[in-house]
């Protein structure tokens, strides 16, 4: 029978620890460190605590949370959790919360022994986390992941110098880990004016346009990046035009904690200048978003397929897929929760058996407010047939039912159309699928917690 310390090996030879330590020094791990056990449902820790310890898991199943209460991940015997507040740079307060979804345990790494592992195989985790983040982006655009395919990796110490203001432009560089701190000379004094986080560019406008460096670029927190010369730009601009133009219309890349990345860039749809952003997650979902100037928001998820669309008001509609995920939605603007719909759809689990019921309520509210919608049966009188009358000064059930003659058969309808008279009945209720906006209104929030959960 294999003994507690060798099933820990076994777990630490395949986790991400495996890159960093030998045999030896994974047995002295196993032994120094201590182990925690946590009960189903109880919390390892919540979002904006203090970070002391990253944590391995050897038993059982975690969940991680946003701080709104959306889940982002679960995560099963290997994976190394609570890390990222005990890296360099970091906040040092935890980003997440992580709860046990069984009787969970772990192997508790304290502070000083992290530090101790990034201190020997700080280049190993700079790398993995680089290549990570390449990766990621060269998902979100084909003419990103040609540049990336040729770049080359480079590092800088804290408070080096990329380049000076005034440099001819050499080349551009994509941000793989830590920060880039973009400085201008004002009045003989450095002035800071920006940071480049991981996923954005800088030095890009200067090799696009040919223009000495507009600024300084000093680099922050183990600054690593990919970097693309400028010829190479050039060649990849003459092979193929979108390289120019996703550059010129970049605007910014995101990393989302726990997620993805997201990057955004302009479009032309329709003769009008829209935004687009991609959001690629960590579990290989691709959802590509689109915002017209008029405030039209779309989001359609990469490779599905649409089982169902369902009206949840008047101009906002949801799409699922067999399986009753969302995998897409469209909003005018006007719809109060569709924070929350998006929420759902980055989640990317099944609705529960109340959010199911509750976009029936929403779709059953949003028909009857369909202007097509027959309000009187008798005489087929609709809703945008008596609402075109009261705008044309109809303003009784007398006048309605001489114009349309509504509510003179049975009269079944007078109930609907009397509030439409008094200025009431015009808009439906919202009906939230995601987490409650409000951060005091926490009954309703650990209703909606729960009914995730279970779906």
């Amino acid at each position: 029978m294999e003994s507690p310390e060798s099933s820990l090996l076994t777990i630490l030879r395949h986790s991400k620890l495996a890159a960093l330590q030998h045999h030896a020094s994974l047995v002295a791990l196993v032994r120094q460190s201590r182990v925690v056990s946590i009960d189903a449902g109880a919390h390892l820790f919540r979002a904006g605590d203090d970070a002391d310890a990253a944590y391995l898991l050897t038993l059982g199943a975690l969940e991680i949370h946003a701080d709104d209460g959306t889940l982002l991940d679960t995560e099963h015997p290997g994976a190394l959790v609570g890390e990222q507040a005990l890296m360099p740079g970091g906040r040092g307060q935890r980003n997440a919360t992580i709860l046990a979804q069984t009787d969970c345990r772990l192997l508790e790494i304290d502070r000083a022994t992290f530090n101790e592992l990034l201190g020997q195989q700080r280049a190993v985790l700079d790398e993995v986390s680089a290549a990570r983040t390449r990766n990621r982006l060269g998902r979100t655009a084909a003419p990103l992941e040609a540049l990336l395919a040729t770049s080359e990796a480079r590092s800088w110490e804290d408070g080096a110098l990329v380049f000076r203001e005034g440099a001819p432009p050499d080349g551009m560089y994509v941000v793989l880990s830590g920060q880039a701190q973009v400085v201008l000379m004002q009045n003989g004094e450095p002035v800071h004016i920006a940071t480049v986080y991981p996923g954005q560019c800088f030095g890009e406008i200067g090799v696009i346009q040919g223009n000495p460096r507009s600024a300084s670029v000093v680099a922050h927190n183990h600054l690593r990046a990919a970097f693309v010369s400028a010829d190479r730009v050039k060649a990849l601009n003459a092979a193929n035009d979108s390289t120019e133009a996703y550059l010129e219309s970049l605007i910014r890349s995101r990393e989302l904690p726990h997620l993805g990345l997201a990057s955004q860039h302009t479009v032309i749809e329709n003769g009008q200048v829209c935004i687009q952003t991609v959001f690629s997650l960590h579990d290989g979902r691709e959802l590509v978003a689109l915002r017209t100037p008029d405030g039209h928001y779309t989001l359609t998820q990469s490779d599905s397929t649409v089982k169902e669309t369902v009206h949840i008001a008047a101009s906002t509609t949801v799409s699922l897929d067999a399986d009753g995920r969302i995998i897409g939605f469209a909003d005018t603007g006007n719809y109060e929760d569709v924070g929350g719909l998006q929420a759902l759809a980055f989640n990317g689990s099944p609705l529960a058996l109340q959010q199911r019921r509750m976009l029936k309520k929403a779709a059953k509210a949003a028909a009857l407010l369909a202007p097509d919608k027959v309000l009187c049966r008798c005489l087929n009188v609709d809703r945008q047939t008596l609402v075109d009358c009261i705008a044309g000064g109809a303003g009784s059930l007398e006048s309605l039912q001489e114009a349309t003659g509504c509510g003179t058969g049975c009269g079944g309808c007078i109930r609907r159309i009397m509030p439409m008279l008094t200025g009431g009945g015009t808009e439906a209720p919202v009906v939230r699928l995601g987490p409650p906006q409000s951060a005091g209104d926490k009954g309703r929030f650990m209703g909606w917690l729960r009914s995730t959960l279970r779906g």
